[in-house]
């Protein structure tokens, strides 16, 4: 089963689709082509882990693996069930500071 090792998350508008473009220009880095929101959308999250997991299919063997939805870490309970499926996963937070 292929899982993203790695998330891109953070304040909207804080350059988090920058930051994923160009991260998946190096040849060994595979990131979802759009916010899958599966953590934080109760309709994708009951879709089940084998709907989120067919995202990374195309990985192929990137060594890097991710996604990015901005809004995973605005409230609860969106970084607890991260860390319950994906108790190993490295996160990238952007923000802005106004």
């Amino acid at each position: 089963m292929t899982l993203p090792n790695f998330l891109i998350a953070g304040a909207m508008k804080a350059g988090t689709t920058w930051l994923a473009q160009n991260l998946q220009e190096h040849p060994q880095i595979f990131i979802a082509p759009e916010e899958l929101h599966f953590f934080n959308n109760p309709k994708n999250f009951a879709k089940g882990l084998s709907w989120y997991q067919r995202h990374f299919q195309a990985a192929g063997s990137a060594q890097a693996i991710g996604e990015k939805t901005a809004g995973y870490f605005l409230q609860d309970p969106y970084p607890s069930l991260i860390h319950k499926f994906l108790p190993n996963i490295k996160i990238i937070a952007v923000f802005t500071i106004m």
